[in-house]
């Protein structure tokens, strides 16, 4: 069987259940969707935290680096 033929055989199926069993399918689909596309969510949320925080401490290692040789060059010139 093709994957149309076997979507029309479920539909009809469904279209066959009565009014209640129908709306607690859609709502059991619906809910499912809503869970997985949270999932997904998170996810790339996270990934993108993570791809943050790598950037953030790569800057802030190379201002810390500039930082400290520019106090280290006002320093000597104070001392002298």
């Amino acid at each position: 069987m093709s994957f149309i033929s076997k979507s029309k055989e479920i539909l009809q199926k469904l279209q066959g259940l009565s009014l209640e069993t129908r709306k607690i399918i859609l709502w059991a689909v619906v809910i499912i969707m809503a869970i997985i596309l949270i999932w997904v969510w998170l996810k790339l949320g996270e990934s993108r935290l993570e791809k943050f925080d790598k950037e953030f401490n790569t800057f802030q290692s190379k201002v810390g680096d500039s930082f400290n040789k520019e106090s280290k060059e006002v320093m000597d010139t104070l001392k002298n």
